[in-house]
């Protein structure tokens, strides 16, 4: 992922729950909002998974590949609901309200407990360990080589037997 400049790197070498990671970016941004005056901002960052120990990775097993991104519904018209446009004087107006939006947080990880819209991607999507997936992948690109290579054979043995 390339950093562009104004960007500011959050590394968390810690594992930590979501509740931690939202706590740690909203530090952040406060201190931003508070100390300098930023009031919006964009986020690229990935998350690596654990189970123990061990990173894990999601293998969607129809494509024969590693899940690098989700299409959530949230993601899908995202709108900054703490910027208010107000126009004054034929002036347009911008400013921020600077609560943290809590009930809506709660409510987006209630509702997801309560009532999983995503429940259905783990009948295609599996968790595997993050260290063997190139090779789940590798063998299955094999297995489907070899096959192609089997049907081949007895196609030109038909053709040969005519």
């Amino acid at each position: 992922m390339k950093k562009l400049p104004g960007s500011l790197e959050i590394k968390l070498h810690e594992k930590l729950s979501k509740s931690d990671i939202l706590n740690i970016l909203a530090e952040q941004m406060t201190m931003l909002e508070e100390t300098f005056g930023i009031q919006e901002f964009k986020i690229f960052s990935y998350l690596e998974c654990y189970i123990g120990d061990k990173k894990q990775a999601l293998y969607y097993r129809s494509r024969n590949s590693a899940v690098a991104t989700f299409k959530l519904k949230g993601l899908e018209s995202p709108v900054n609901t703490a910027k208010l446009i107000s126009k004054e004087n034929g002036q347009r107006i911008v400013s921020f309200d600077k609560e943290l939006d809590i009930d809506r947080i709660s409510a987006t990880v209630r509702n997801i407990q309560n009532n999983n819209p995503y429940q259905g991607w783990s009948e295609g999507i599996s968790v595997v360990p993050a260290t063997i997936i190139s090779k789940i992948i590798q063998e299955d690109i094999i297995r489907a080589q070899e096959e192609q290579g089997r049907l081949y054979r007895i196609e030109q043995q038909h053709k040969k037997e005519e």
